[in-house]
């Protein structure tokens, strides 16, 4: 008679579906549904080698994006895809763009330098540079110009004029002439050559209405056009003009064709006096900050922005090949109608072709147009006099395909003062691109000409050398010292490096060299490199007075040259790219963003970037004009914070009536401002003024979402 009660837990039940998979729970039919979707797609793995994100972290709740649709998924924060981004949240498109970076631009963004690099006496002030990844000049009739003037991005950004453009011909810097002015100013031409060159010029500025005059040259080279000109004549231009308009003007190689060569020197010639005397405009901290800009207006009008985040996998459907969507590395399912992406995220399937220049290329052979070599000089004196008003001023300098320098295609160099905000006082930036493979190789001789290796005194003392190359901040560099002699900067990087700031390098399926990761705690990393200098006695005092002795140095400098301080060297590559599925059909939603190029202008990528959004939104107008704010109506059954405040005062108040309130909130309205009669002359003060600009995207260590943030 004895009774015994056993009490079962039951821990977790376990439910068999139709689809063959055990669930915990029930499934319903909608997600039966969306696994029979799923189990009909197509997984293709992207690029499993990207560094950044948090891949290794679970997905948790305040990581899980609101939205999983959208109309567009955009990986990677470069030019193009910002500017796509703006473009489609501007018509009210849904995007959410991410990025495996903490910071936005990709491979055109703009970065401090690491703390742990050796700097001299600007060791304290590294948080101050910003260094360019696709230094570039801005045209001042450019498309880019009229892009940011049309969409009101502008009031973003601020600019410097750029005060001179050089070039060296016969061993030597000269001026460029620019205006008409300048060619009867210059002692460079004789008085026939120019008339010659002004009656040329006035050719190439309306060359379209007069293409009977170079009907057979079109497709010949250009530099055939100019020794030929005028056509069924006696040559005019002389040796000297043909180089001046070919590098200095049109600022073309060798082998352009003379309908792109025309267009170049008009290009050119048409941004000549509406901002200054040059054609050129400098933006303030980079350009870097055209990204930042578009992805802000992006995220004014609804794009979501997450950081540290990109898709490891895309899904294909297989009965239609196009993209529907994909997985994020922190395991979020994501559905896309549109996919653009970067080369960088993409898998090696997706590359038919390798266009990088191979090692045993021989010195003889075309410089592939797809692997662009890069150089960031860092000195303490200019390479050029100032101007005559004694202002500090950028500058542009194009060095044409030389045997004596060694350069072997056209190079530009463009030297950034204190004034553009690129780097501290008493510093000067130097930018260096051409078409190359090996950056330091192709650099060799110029930098020989121009600059010296031999660190300064004080230099030495403060911060001397590292042995082996220490990896910046900026990503897909290698940092390199113009001394490389000791061995205790070395132990002080390791020291800096394990107070925060950490990267890694790899090559990536294109041939780059990638940034593996990088942790931005930067202020640690500056308070141990601010310890570790002042522990030794010799640099704190060798740094008191570093002015001084740097001007002491300059002057007592043999040749005069500058000296560099620290060096960066890297390549942009940039490979075909066909998204393609599994069977070898083509994913026409998927699109592909070229890498930046070796040009001076930002043509081909605003011409993509145009392209992509007609694919997308074929009729629609690609990125109006932005309201402004007193043209933007509210609902008035829910008023602003500030109307409510201003009708509760009025309602407190005893001497006011709600007549008198009546009339004068009718008198605030129509004193109101109104610009709806905007004209170009406006529009182009908003770019050409530095004061009035509304904000500027410096501090992107303040503006930029941390980890797993989502901005909108």
């Amino acid at each position: 008679n004895t009774h015994v009660t056993l009490n079962f837990s039951i821990q977790k039940y376990f439910y068999f579906s139709s689809s063959g998979r055990w669930y915990s729970r029930p499934r319903t039919m909608a997600e039966e549904s969306e696994q029979d979707v799923l189990d009909s797609w197509e997984i293709i793995d992207l690029a499993n080698d990207l560094s950044g994100g948090s891949s290794g972290r679970e997905l948790g709740k305040d990581d899980t994006l609101p939205e999983t649709s959208y109309e567009a998924i955009i990986v990677g924060t470069g030019l193009v895809e910002s500017v796509v981004s703006a473009a489609l949240s501007r018509i009210g498109k849904t995007v959410l763009h991410l990025d495996k970076n903490c910071y936005y631009g990709s491979e055109w963004a703009a970065l401090p330098v690491d703390a742990s690099s050796p700097l001299g006496p600007f060791q304290k002030k590294w948080r101050q540079f910003s260094l360019d990844r696709c230094p570039k000049m801005v045209y001042a009739r450019g498309a880019l110009v009229d892009l940011l003037v049309q969409s009101k991005v502008s009031r973003y950004l601020e600019f410097r004029g750029v005060s001179r453009t050089l070039s060296f011909i016969d061993g030597k810097m000269v001026e460029v002439p620019c205006s008409a002015a300048d060619v009867f100013n210059t002692d460079l031409l004789s008085f026939v050559e120019k008339n010659v060159i002004k009656r040329f010029l006035t050719f190439c500025l309306n060359h379209d209405q007069h293409t009977a005059d170079y009907q057979d040259f079109v497709s010949r080279p250009f530099k055939d056009f100019l020794a030929s000109w005028p056509i069924g004549k006696k040559p005019q231009l002389s040796s000297f003009l043909q180089r001046l308009v070919l590098h200095s003007i049109a600022m073309c190689s060798d082998d352009v064709s003379t309908a792109d060569g025309l267009n170049a020197t008009q290009y050119y010639l048409r941004s000549i006096g509406r901002f200054g005397n040059t054609p050129f405009l400098w933006p303030l901290y980079g350009c870097g900050e055209f990204p930042q800009s578009f992805c802000r207006m992006s995220a004014v009008f609804g794009g979501v922005y997450v950081l540290n985040r990109f898709l490891k996998s895309i899904f294909v459907d297989k009965d239609e090949p196009r993209c529907v969507g994909g997985t994020c590395n922190l395991g979020q399912k994501l559905k896309s109608k549109w996919l653009v992406v970067t080369k960088e995220y993409c898998p090696p399937s997706w590359f038919p072709m390798a266009t990088v220049a191979d090692e045993s290329q021989s010195d003889n052979e075309t410089v592939d147009p797809r692997s662009v070599s890069r150089a960031v000089l860092l000195t303490t004196k200019s390479i050029s006099p100032v101007t005559k008003e004694g202002l500090e001023e950028p500058f542009l300098l194009t060095i044409p395909p030389c045997e004596d320098l060694k350069a072997k295609s056209l190079t530009h160099l463009i030297e950034l003062p204190s004034s553009t905000a690129v780097c501290p006082s008493g510093c000067y930036v130097i930018q260096l691109t051409t078409l190359g493979s090996k950056a330091e190789e192709d650099f060799n001789g110029i930098i020989d000409h121009f600059f010296t290796r031999t660190q300064p005194v004080a230099e030495r003392a403060e911060c001397p050398a590292s042995e082996g190359a220490v990896t910046s901040a900026i990503g897909d560099v290698t940092l390199s010292s113009a001394d490389k002699s000791s061995d205790d900067t070395a132990q002080q990087s390791s020291t800096d490096k394990s107070s925060g700031v950490q990267s890694s390098t790899h090559t990536s399926s294109d041939g780059t060299v990638q940034q593996s990761s990088t942790d931005m705690s930067i202020g640690g990393a500056a308070q141990q490199a601010s310890s570790d200098t002042s522990s030794d006695g010799a640099a704190q005092h060798a740094s008191t007075d570093t002015s001084t002795r740097l001007q002491e140095e300059k002057e007592t400098s043999q040749d005069g040259r500058p000296a560099i301080f620290h060096s960066i060297f890297f390549n942009q590559q940039d490979p075909v790219c066909k998204p393609v599925a599994a069977d070898g059909s083509e994913l026409k939603n998927v699109l592909v963003v070229d890498g930046p190029n070796a040009d001076l202008s930002f043509i081909s990528a605003l011409e993509q970037a145009r392209s992509f959004f007609d694919l997308i939104c074929p009729g629609e107008e690609f990125l109006p004009p932005a309201p402004e704010p007193e043209d933007i109506c509210y609902d008035q059954a829910s008023p602003t914070s500030d109307e409510s405040s201003a009708k509760t005062q009025q309602s407190d108040s005893p001497d006011s009536t709600p007549q008198e309130a009546k009339q004068e909130s009718a008198g605030t309205t129509d004193n109101m401002p109104c610009d709806h009669e905007g004209t170009g002359d406006t529009a182009d003060d908003s770019v050409q003024s530095t004061d009035n600009s509304v904000a500027s995207s410096h501090d992107t260590a303040d503006s930029v979402p941390s980890s797993g943030d989502v901005t909108s």
